[in-house]
């Protein structure tokens, strides 16, 4: 493939573009504006365990508090729902970007927090779907809302690849320079 080509998908190539988040934990997952909502991928920052060494400095001197560092996330890549039509369905009913308050479609999306992507999916009718292993799923397609030149989804790499669907089922991927 090159640069920036447009090509209609199928599920093979669904599956190698969605193959590098399959097993990375969901986060960040917020409702942007409308029916945009973006989830992140990858490792979560979270503070490091301290050495029983830096415990016991601790218990000596509890004034002496050391700061707590951060891992910084790595491998990040973000997923965005764009001009789409889609439905969550998490412990909660089938949610859509239509019918539902805000509330509830965020309620959804803090569920989807801490999920692990077990497989991206493709279908005829030109439907992607995400599972999750822990039994979330996403549906998105075109909707007949938006302009066939909207984007329905992107899917980023941090620095990387970037993979968007437009409202005619054409794929454009853009890989760094």
């Amino acid at each position: 493939m090159t640069p920036g080509k447009d090509i209609v998908p199928d599920r093979q190539i669904i599956a190698q573009i969605f193959d590098p988040i399959i097993g990375l934990p969901c986060w960040g997952t917020k409702r942007i504006t409308g029916s945009i909502i973006s989830l992140e991928f990858g490792p979560v920052a979270r503070p490091e365990r301290p050495s029983p060494s830096s415990l016991r400095r601790a218990a000596a001197n509890p004034r002496a508090n050391e700061p707590i560092r951060m891992l910084p996330p790595s491998g990040e890549w973000n997923f965005s729902l764009v001009d789409a039509a889609w439905k969550i369905k998490t412990g909660s009913p089938l949610l859509d970007d239509v019918s539902f308050k805000d509330h509830e479609i965020q309620t959804a999306l803090n569920e989807l927090n801490g999920q692990t992507l077990a497989k991206a999916d493709w279908t005829t009718d030109q439907y992607l779907m995400l599972y999750f292993k822990e039994g979330a799923r996403i549906d998105a397609c075109v909707s007949p809302r938006y302009d066939a030149d909207s984007d329905v989804w992107w899917l980023l790499q941090t620095h990387g690849v970037e993979v968007g669907l437009d409202g005619r089922g054409m794929l454009e991927i853009n890989y760094p320079e």
